[in-house]
């Protein structure tokens, strides 16, 4: 399955929109209204892998789990790609 450019573009550009400080780059801090608002777009979007631990069952049962480690938060001023780009990653993952 082909990566969807256009709903990456979409939910980075939503998820944009989330910041405390508009006009300079993203800021979505740990624990602030910003990040708590990202959390819950991105539980409403990708349903159980969403949430702060997930698990998405692969086609091999007995296969050994493979990790990815996330975070939807970013630094000050971040950019938009900031803590969120490898969502889309794992999103791609889970609709193969």
């Amino acid at each position: 399955m082909a990566i969807s450019i256009d709903r990456i573009k979409r939910n980075l550009e939503y998820l944009s929109r989330y910041t405390s400080i508009p006009e300079s780059g993203r800021t979505r801090l740990s624990f602030s209204p910003e990040a708590k608002a990202a959390v819950t777009y991105l539980s409403r979007e990708m349903g159980d892998a969403g949430n702060i631990i997930g698990r998405v069952e692969g086609e091999i049962s007995d296969a050994p789990a493979l990790m990815i480690a996330l975070r939807y938060d970013s630094g000050k001023n971040g950019g938009d790609f900031d803590g969120i780009v490898g969502i889309e990653l794992v999103r791609h993952f889970q609709e193969e």
